[in-house]
């Protein structure tokens, strides 16, 4: 909960985001937020409102490692608020969208569609028209089904 006091050491994983009150040779893997490849060193110095997050020496993130040293912090963020969750809630929010070759496909998909039962129909229809018999009607309805299931790609897209 936020305004909980968390301590952590070398081998944690960070179980949320913390404000640091107190850090003895504290040095965190943050690669999965800033991709740095070398660990930061960690501090309690205050910082300016506005500073970028990978300059942030007196935060330490959820799900980041404490790979050497110890500390005490107060957590300021949990679940969905922490930067970690920021970015999960974008990535989920870029998800929705679709590519353009999505869009491309599902357009060409409706046609294909249109054009198979289209064509389908006309085979119906002559077929009937040339033996209007019972039977005649069973054999155009299989030919028919047949000919529009042939006719899609495996591949394509259901519209």
């Amino acid at each position: 909960m936020p305004g909980d006091v968390v301590l952590v050491e070398e081998g944690d994983v960070v179980p949320a985001d913390l404000r640091l009150v107190e850090a003895v040779d504290l040095y965190v893997d943050e690669s999965l937020l800033t991709g740095e490849s070398y660990p930061v060193e960690k501090g309690v110095e205050p910082l300016p409102p506005d500073t970028p997050l990978a300059d942030r020496r007196n935060m330490v993130y959820m799900n980041t490692y404490v790979v050497r040293g110890r500390g005490k912090g107060i957590v300021v963020a949990t679940g969905m608020e922490t930067e970690v969750g920021k970015i999960a809630r974008r990535v989920g929010e870029a998800a929705e969208k679709k590519t353009h070759l999505e869009e491309e496909l599902e357009g060409f998909s409706k046609f294909l569609a249109k054009a198979v039962m289209g064509i389908a129909a006309l085979v119906f229809a002559l077929f009937l028209a040339r033996n209007p018999t019972i039977q005649g009607a069973l054999n155009a309805i299989l030919l028919s089904v047949s000919l529009a299931v042939a006719a899609v790609p495996r591949g394509c897209p259901p519209s």
